[in-house]
């Protein structure tokens, strides 16, 4: 009986298998992501073994990968024309500057252009530009503007390229500002925050906001740690039903203020909403950490926009449960506390049961 259930699961399996071939053949691989170097971790982060395995197979079953470093000279390696390419390829570095050249890259399709990187990717240059906004806190460029005062105390001093939390200490007073070893870039207002986010976009549409909540066992913030200090976050995704309208309001009007001189088309916002609830930007990313299951939202959200129209819901249900479930499997155990401990959290019950009827329509918010 046992043997019977078996092969009646390997029939249905292949059937299935059958029916799905054509949607893949129509839907998948219709953007392309473009960086510079194979290596998942530049993409994903440190992840385990079980979240690379996922991480490669959805990077490779939905996108057409290119990258720049290591192709930029290799002829039998084209590049199709007529597809958006997520680029992630790098800024002025020669390599990506020949692969756009020999690939006869069309710019117009481009989900982010190679100029706009440094922009966003540089926090000095990010706070001269948008120093002028009252969204982003006062920030200074020298240790001795910022031990005078010039932006108060606490202050938050940073290294201009850091992540992670990696390069930022904060300092109480003159006194320890001017006692610290270490070298910063910038110099920023403390702002004493309650909760805090990162929101993607797709040109000013929003498809996802986490939470970052710090991880509970590390027992760390940007409150208390030395600069060399990793900060480890839980991303935890938000029921965007459920955020507030205020909330919502203040994002749109950010978007609006940074597309003014960052015209980027996929991006990221980590920001702070502290104890009167108002938001405050601490920088942005053309080129965050993706994961399988940002990897699928970013996907439908690029496809929908490009080609201008909606992904088939068969196909969405299918990398939904291949690959937004399963990348959140051990992570709803794992970090049960964080999850709850969250402003809005989506129903983690849901989102890691594939069983659950039109679960892919909660997940991707569809109406």
């Amino acid at each position: 009986m046992s043997n019977l259930h078996t092969y009646e699961g390997f029939l249905n399996e292949a059937k299935l298998n059958e029916e799905l071939k054509p949607l893949y053949d129509k839907y998948a691989k219709k953007v392309g992501w473009a960086m510079q170097t194979d290596d998942i971790h530049s993409t994903s982060g440190n992840v385990t073994g079980r979240e690379k395995k996922y991480n490669i197979e959805t990077k490779s079953t939905l996108y057409q990968n290119f990258y720049t470093k290591q192709d930029f000279d290799k002829d039998k390696i084209t590049v199709p024309g007529d597809i958006p390419i997520l680029y992630y390829g790098g800024g002025k570095d020669k390599e990506s500057e020949l692969w756009m050249k020999n690939k006869k890259i069309n710019v117009d399709n481009l989900y982010n252009k190679r100029e706009l990187l440094l922009l966003s990717g540089n926090k000095i240059t990010f706070a001269e530009t948008f120093g002028k906004y009252d969204w982003l806190p006062k920030t200074v460029f020298t240790k001795e503007d910022a031990v005078q005062g010039k932006v108060g105390f606490p202050v938050i001093a940073k290294i201009k390229d850091g992540h992670s939390g990696i390069g930022i200490e904060k300092f109480d007073s003159a006194k320890e500002l001017e006692a610290s070893k270490e070298k910063f870039d910038i110099f920023c207002q403390f702002i004493d925050f309650d909760r805090e986010y990162r929101v993607v976009f797709c040109q000013s549409k929003i498809i996802a906001i986490n939470e970052r909540v710090p991880t509970i066992e590390d027992n760390k913030s940007i409150k208390t740690k030395k600069a060399d200090e990793k900060i480890s976050f839980t991303y935890v995704y938000q029921d965007l039903n459920k955020v507030d309208k205020k909330f919502m309001t203040e994002l749109a009007d950010i978007c609006v203020d940074i597309k003014k001189d960052l015209d980027l088309n996929l991006w990221s916002l980590d920001v702070v909403k502290d104890k009167k609830g108002k938001l405050w930007v601490m920088e942005t990313s053309s080129a965050m950490g993706l994961g399988s299951v940002k990897m699928c939202e970013v996907y439908k959200a690029i496809y929908e926009d490009f080609y201008g129209e909606n992904l088939n819901e068969k196909f969405l249900e299918d990398i939904y449960k291949k690959y937004v479930v399963n990348g959140h499997k051990n992570y709803w155990p794992k970090y049960k506390k964080e999850i709850l401990s969250s402003q809005w959290p989506m129903d983690y019950e849901k989102i890691t049961d594939e069983s659950v009827k039109d679960g892919y329509r909660y997940f991707f918010n569809i109406k």
